[in-house]
């Protein structure tokens, strides 16, 4: 597995533009987390809004978009029952 990835990043509100493709750790899944593997990134609407500042919430600075997405199970952590790594959903 590699040990970085790459995700979509607002560091500040405002429109589309503020959005950047940033390098990241890759992140270990902890208790009860599944860590997956993005194969169909779409950034919805609802993402745009939430990047705007207009969709109900505010999220702490620097947010990820992408709430969204087809992928791959790459591991599983103490306690997920249901998912193995390797499974597509």
């Amino acid at each position: 597995m590699t040990t970085t990835m790459q995700a979509i990043v607002a560091r500040q509100a405002g429109d589309p533009e503020v959005l950047r493709l940033d390098e990241l750790p890759v992140p270990a899944p902890g208790p009860r987390e599944v860590l997956v593997r993005t194969v169909l990134p779409p950034i919805p609407n609802h993402d745009l809004w939430t990047v705007r500042g207009t969709y109900g919430f505010k999220p702490e600075l620097p947010a990820r978009a992408g709430t969204e997405a087809v992928g791959v199970v790459e591991a599983v952590g103490e306690g997920v029952t249901g998912f193995a790594a390797g499974q597509i959903g």
